[in-house]
């Protein structure tokens, strides 16, 4: 289950919305929010999966706040809902912490796979390579246990790196597009601390990540 909540100041907007993920078994609007200052107190209150964040708010530009936002809740995930998008924005998003950019015009079915996507780990970026950011999104999980912090979609990512896959392979496998592989790639690299692709499968060998995540697959 995907813990949401849901950030928007037009009520009509969120009334909305919330009838909608109704009908979503597996995300549930766990708390609503219309300001950067409530947002903040619900993160911390309700430590929600991820962080539906309408750009902009009556208190401010959300984007601004997002690294206060995931001080209160380090756990969360925020992916940044929006009338309009460029590069610069997606930039703006991944410097801050956040993790997606997904467009309000878009279908609801979209937004629901954009918010599946980035609580499982990924990167999320109106499946568009014209926003594709030019850096990888920040981890928002700190390395626990041994483990890096890695999320399940890193670990399915690696574990298809490990048996040979190339970057294209596992898009197609994933039904993703590869550059949002990458993006999950890059994640791994700042866990990991290497500063190349083919660096990741040696890391994690190193480190016994390999086998766990087969122990875990099987």
């Amino acid at each position: 289950m995907v813990r949401l909540l849901l950030v928007e100041d037009h009520d009509m907007v969120a009334d909305a919305l919330e009838l909608a993920f109704d009908e979503v078994e597996d995300v549930e609007v766990v708390a609503r929010a219309r300001s950067v200052a409530e947002t903040v107190v619900a993160v911390e209150r309700h430590r929600p999966s991820v962080v539906l964040l309408d750009r902009r708010l009556s208190d401010g530009d959300a984007v601004s706040a997002i690294g206060e936002i995931l001080e209160a809740s380090p756990g969360s995930r925020v992916l940044v809902y929006t009338g309009d998008a460029n590069r610069a924005l997606a930039d703006r998003v991944v410097v801050a912490g956040g993790s997606g950019l997904v467009l309000k015009a878009g279908p609801f079915g979209d937004l629901v796979g954009a918010i599946r996507r980035v609580a499982d780990g990924y990167g999320v970026f109106a499946d568009s390579p014209s926003l594709a950011p030019a850096r990888s999104p920040v981890p928002a999980a700190k390395p626990r246990d041994g483990d890096f912090g890695l999320t399940e979609g890193e670990r399915e990512v690696l574990r298809m790196l490990g048996t040979g896959s190339e970057i294209d392979d596992i898009g197609r496998r994933l039904r993703l597009e590869p550059e949002l592989v990458r993006h999950v790639v890059r994640g791994m690299m700042a866990k990991l601390g290497v500063t190349s692709e083919s660096g990741v499968v040696p890391a994690a060998r190193r480190h016994g990540l390999l086998e766990r995540t087969e122990r875990r697959d099987g």
